[in-house]
C-alpha cells in the first residue's frame, strides 16, 4: 500500500515538474486577482492596404478620393467617390466639402469595420455657407471646431486638407478662422492636431 501511495506522488511530483517549465514558457505571469488587459488585437492592421470602396459607383464628375477614418490610437485612409472640387470655384469646393463630410459620417463598410475602422465625425455636424471674406478654399462648420473631439478633428483636417496638407477651419459664431495642418504626427496622434 505505502509502495502506491509512493509511486502515485512520484507521478504527481513528475507531471508537476514537466507542467512547471510548459507554463513558464507562455509568458503569462500567474496572478490570484483578475487582470484587465484590455481589446484584443484587431484581426487585421489598418491601413496596410488602402482600399478602394466608393459610397456609389464612380460617375462623370467624381474622383477618387482619401478620406479618414480612426484606427485604434490613430487614424488612416480609406478610398471614397466624391464630386470633383474645381480649383478656385467656392461653389463647387463647398459640393466637395459636404460631400467629404458625409463620407466621414459614413458608417464604415463591413470590410473596413473587420479591419478596425471607425469614425468619431458626429452626425449632426454640418458643412455651413462660406462667409463673405473667407477664402475659397475655407470650410466653415455648423460647430466651432475646437469643440470636436481630437479623432473626429484630425479626422475632418486630414480629410479636407488641400496640397499643402492644411486646411482653414471655421464655425458659425466667429469670424476667424484657424489653419490646421495634417502630418505624419496627427496620423499616429490624433490630438496633435491642435498643436499644428
Amino acid at each position: 500500500m505505502r509502495l502506491v501511495r509512493n509511486r502515485r506522488l512520484t507521478a504527481a511530483l513528475l507531471v508537476g515538474a514537466l507542467a512547471l517549465p510548459l507554463l513558464a514558457a507562455c509568458g503569462i505571469r500567474p496572478t490570484s486577482v483578475p487582470v484587465d488587459a484590455g481589446e484584443a488585437p484587431a484581426r487585421a492592421e489598418c491601413g496596410a492596404e488602402q482600399r478602394s470602396t466608393p459610397s456609389a459607383p464612380r460617375e462623370e464628375g467624381e474622383e477618387l478620393r482619401e478620406v479618414f477614418l480612426v484606427c485604434g490610437p490613430s487614424i488612416s485612409t480609406v478610398r471614397r467617390s466624391v464630386p470633383v472640387a474645381e480649383a478656385g470655384d467656392r461653389a463647387s469646393r463647398h459640393a466637395a466639402a459636404v460631400a467629404l463630410l458625409a463620407e466621414l459620417q459614413r458608417k464604415p463598410t463591413e470590410q473596413e469595420t473587420e479591419d478596425g475602422y471607425t469614425t468619431s465625425v458626429p452626425d449632426t455636424l454640418s458643412v455651413a455657407d462660406p462667409q463673405r471674406d473667407d477664402p475659397a478654399a475655407a470650410v466653415r462648420l455648423s460647430q466651432d471646431p475646437d469643440d470636436l473631439d481630437d479623432p473626429a478633428l484630425a479626422q475632418l483636417v486630414c480629410t479636407l486638407a488641400g496640397e499643402d496638407g492644411s486646411v482653414r477651419l471655421g464655425g458659425p459664431a466667429r469670424p476667424e478662422l484657424t489653419a490646421y495642418a495634417c502630418g505624419s504626427d496627427v496620423l499616429a496622434d490624433p490630438p496633435r492636431v491642435r498643436d499644428s
